[in-house]
């Protein structure tokens, strides 16, 4: 076993140093022999933030073998525009990377997973982490336009790609989750930031929180792409149009893989977008904008 682990931890050292050696966690690559049952390896995200990820899950080998979470867009984000008054909110909290990465330096997070399976791991991973656990307030609830239940096309294999509409690429089962809407559970908290990823749900939660957006003129971080809005019946463009409607503007946001831990920020452009590009869009109120891209450049 400690074998194993060796060989895992020496894989993922090579697979984030060479991106191209990614065929280690592939269905048939070395990194999914040395998988094999329940497997469980810890990861730290900026620097000391404990995730474990349960190999035995081919997206979170993936992430394992693969992927610097340290050096993610949404990380650099977190660390360069929350502060340590603000609230955080994250909605789609999956297994909690980013809501633990955000309690470092919020005064609070508020982190929503519909999918009890995936919020299992969520909740294992804000125990693991015990100075910033009584920051975190989890809620086992999807957030949409309305309250009531809703089905959720959950992917064992890929638990972050689970939607509120069927997933056509991926064997899934059936969930029943609770919804409800972002005016109602944090109504009484003045929200700073909110990160949104939902697989094509991203409008319905926000309309569900325009009571609030109006209110408290967060940072949204929303994860943009055309196929899973076209699920909905919508597209990218309508989310756009309901930030435009409340004097925000739009920022595309990338990571410089050249350069760990920076991003490049450019105006929001629909137009440039391939069918196939996920944008991470950035949405800030207008007149805050140049103080916020400040602090981005700084």
């Amino acid at each position: 076993m400690a074998l194993k682990s060796a060989l895992r931890h020496g894989l993922r050292a090579l697979g984030l140093r060479f991106p191209q050696l990614r065929r280690y966690s592939g269905r048939l690559g070395l990194g999914r022999l040395l998988t094999r049952g329940q497997t469980r390896e810890q990861i730290l995200v900026d620097g000391d933030v404990v995730i474990e990820l349960d190999l035995s899950v081919p997206q979170f080998r993936h992430y394992y073998f693969n992927f610097d979470l340290s050096s993610a867009a949404e990380t650099v984000l977190i660390r360069r525009l929350v502060t340590s008054s603000d609230v955080f909110v994250d909605v789609g909290a999956h297994i909690g990377y980013f809501a633990l990465v955000a309690a470092k330096y919020a005064r609070h997070v508020v982190a929503f997973e519909p999918s009890p399976k995936t919020y299992s791991y969520l909740q294992r991973n804000i125990q693991l982490n015990k100075e910033l656990a009584s920051k975190v307030t989890a809620h086992l609830l999807g957030l949409s336009d309305h309250s009531g239940t809703a089905t959720l096309f959950y992917s064992p294999e890929d638990p972050g790609g689970s939607s509120l509409r069927p997933v056509e690429w991926t064997n899934t089962t059936d969930e029943t989750v609770t919804l409800e809407t972002l005016d109602r559970v944090v109504s009484a908290r003045p929200v700073a930031f909110i990160k949104i990823d939902v697989e094509g749900a991203e409008l319905d939660v926000l309309r569900g929180g325009r009571e609030m957006i109006s209110r408290d003129h967060p940072i949204v971080l929303c994860e943009l792409f055309e196929p899973w809005q076209q699920r909905f019946g919508r597209t990218c463009q309508d989310i756009v149009g309901f930030f435009r409607e409340r004097n925000y503007t739009g920022y595309s946001v990338q990571e410089e893989p050249s350069r760990r831990g920076r991003v490049t920020v450019k105006p929001l452009d629909l137009t440039k977008m391939d069918a196939t590009d996920v944008v991470n869009a950035l949405f800030v109120p207008s007149a805050r904008a140049p103080k916020i891209l400040a602090r981005l450049s700084a």
